[in-house]
């Protein structure tokens, strides 16, 4: 608990010393800089082999992390982020939990395309996401791993920020699992992300 304080602290910090620095038409900057929170909903696809006696738990879990967006022209730009994820899945054999979902630190780069240049322009985007497992409950390993994410959101802008709510999905590319009990572990997970730049 005392890490999750710390990095929110840090991450408020750090959107503060970027507000400082709006411009008159924060529409027109280059580069934008923020922080992101939400939740998500995670579904685990597991399997070994026919006597696979495994149960999989989907379950909620918590994002929040730090954004930034390029503007490579009207229509497109880039969606660069850093940030944690706590995720609630939960693989069981009988009544033991044998596994539960880590807390992340998830890398991403995304392109995203505009789709109405209004004061309220709805954009989607996709990219990869980069997961590396920090902290885990769990009798199974998991290796890090790459996923491919898509989504859809919208800009609101304000006078001072930006305010960006997404829905994304993101899919693993490959089993996560680094152990012999399950070698097919793939992490499916809906997320709701509500974002603030400026």
């Amino acid at each position: 608990m005392r890490q999750f304080f710390l990095v929110a602290s840090l991450l408020w910090i750090f959107t503060g010393l970027f507000a400082q620095i709006t411009t008159s038409d924060i529409s027109e900057k280059k580069w934008l800089f923020g922080i992101y929170t939400g939740f998500n909903y995670q579904n685990l696809i597991a399997k070994n082999g026919p006597n696979f006696g495994y149960a999989t738990e989907s379950g909620l879990g918590l994002h929040f992390g730090m954004l930034s967006e390029f503007k490579a022209s009207q229509t497109v730009s880039i969606l660069p982020r850093v940030g944690f994820s706590f995720n609630g899945a939960k693989l069981g054999y009988g009544s033991e939990i044998e596994y539960s979902m880590p807390i992340n630190l998830d890398i991403s780069t995304y392109v995203s395309f505009a789709l109405s240049k209004s004061k309220t322009n709805p954009y989607l985007f996709l990219g990869p996401s980069y997961s590396l497992p920090i902290k885990t409950k769990s009798s199974i390993n998991l290796k890090n791993y790459l996923s491919m994410d898509v989504g859809i959101g919208f800009n609101q802008i304000f006078n001072k920020f930006i305010f960006s709510p997404e829905l994304r999905y993101s899919r693993a590319l490959a089993n996560v699992s680094d152990s012999a009990l399950v070698d097919h572990l793939v992490p499916h997970t809906f997320s709701l992300l509500l974002g603030f730049k400026g």
